[in-house]
């Protein structure tokens, strides 16, 4: 390609000469198809010349362009840019004005920046936000768990004020009072509701008892009473002492060995020697005890004298009769007697 585009400049150059020859009177040739050039017929200036004396321009020959040498590779050369005019100085920026004092809680806005080039002045600073409203209150943290009460290192049953039956059958001897009590035994725990004297009693137990009592603990060391016999019938009674705080670990117990089954044990305020009885053996002859009192009366038909039964729990006559029929002859019964009729 460069060589062609060599070619097409150096035809333009000869044919550019040609024609700068024929207009100062030379002989102007033309580029032939192989290549070379055909010579031209002088013009009229030409003819004139040669008359005039004038040595006319000699036949110019072919001119052989593949033995012209072929030009150098030269880039040309770029035109010179115009010059840029100078830019105007850009004038200082004006001074941001003062931010306005911040409403409470908010901080006031900066001043804005000067425009560049321009002298405005600053814009004036923003104002100051209004203050946030406080937040709510966080909830209130969930109360821990309540703490577990604390272990009794002695257990026993809660006794509690009056009578309360139980049984020894499956105890075993645990504990010995220092007035006895090699049997089988049942620990209880009173706590007492007042302070004040108290007494307890296994009246109305079948089998020989023996209490004994420890105060606040239930080493021996704290043994602060104990009874074999003091109550009817080969019961225990012992009397309690309590002051404010006092818890007592009693323990009903048997007398001997392998002496065990159902039992009852009472609790009652005040002192032992003041309260009433407990069971009908605490009673005198033909006499029961009724709600803490010993009164005449009977359980059943043994409590009786002869010839009268028990009902409810008093002794009356043994009637005659129940119904009519009962009696002989035409006689009725009335009140449980015999008697004619009207």
């Amino acid at each position: 390609m460069i060589r062609r585009r060599a070619a097409t400049v150096r035809s333009r150059q000869l044919t550019a000469l040609a024609g700068a020859l024929a207009l100062g009177g030379c002989m102007v040739s033309f580029p032939t198809p192989d290549g070379g050039v055909y010579p031209a017929a002088p013009d009229a200036s030409a003819q004139r010349g040669a008359e005039d004396g004038v040595v006319p321009a000699q036949d110019l020959s072919p001119i052989d362009l593949a033995t012209t040498p072929e030009p150098m590779d030269a880039g040309g050369a770029g035109g010179q840019g115009g010059a840029g005019g100078q830019g105007g100085a850009g004038g200082d920026g004006g001074a941001g004005g003062d931010g306005g004092q911040g409403g409470a809680g908010g901080q006031g806005g900066a001043g804005g920046q000067g425009g560049t080039g321009g002298g405005g002045a600053g814009g004036q600073g923003g104002q100051g936000g209004q203050g946030g409203q406080g937040g709510a209150g966080g909830a209130g943290g969930q109360g821990g768990a309540g703490g577990q009460p604390p272990v009794d290192p002695c257990g026993g049953l809660p006794l509690p004020v009056g009578l309360t039956p139980g049984d020894s059958s499956n105890a075993a001897n645990t504990a010995t009072g220092r007035c006895g009590g090699d049997g089988p035994d049942v620990l209880y725990r009173f706590a007492p509701p007042r302070p004040g004297p108290w007494c307890v009693t296994t009246a109305g137990t079948p089998f020989d008892t023996v209490l004994h009592a420890r105060r606040d603990a239930c080493v021996p060391e704290a043994e602060v009473a104990c009874d074999d016999d003091g109550g009817p019938d080969r019961s225990s009674e012992i009397e309690l002492q309590a002051e404010p705080g006092d818890v007592f670990y009693v323990y009903l117990d048997a007398y001997r060995r392998q002496t065990d089954g159902p039992f009852q044990i009472t609790v009652d305020e005040g002192r032992c020697a003041d309260q009433g009885c407990v069971v009908d053996s605490s009673c005198g002859f033909r006499e029961i005890c009724h709600e803490r009192a010993c009164v005449q009366g009977c359980r059943d038909n043994f409590g009786c004298p002869a010839f009268q039964i028990c009902e409810g729990i008093e002794c009356v006559p043994i009637p005659q009769c129940r119904e009519d029929r009962d009696c002989f002859g035409d006689r009725e019964c009335e009140d449980g007697l015999c008697v004619e009729p009207d």
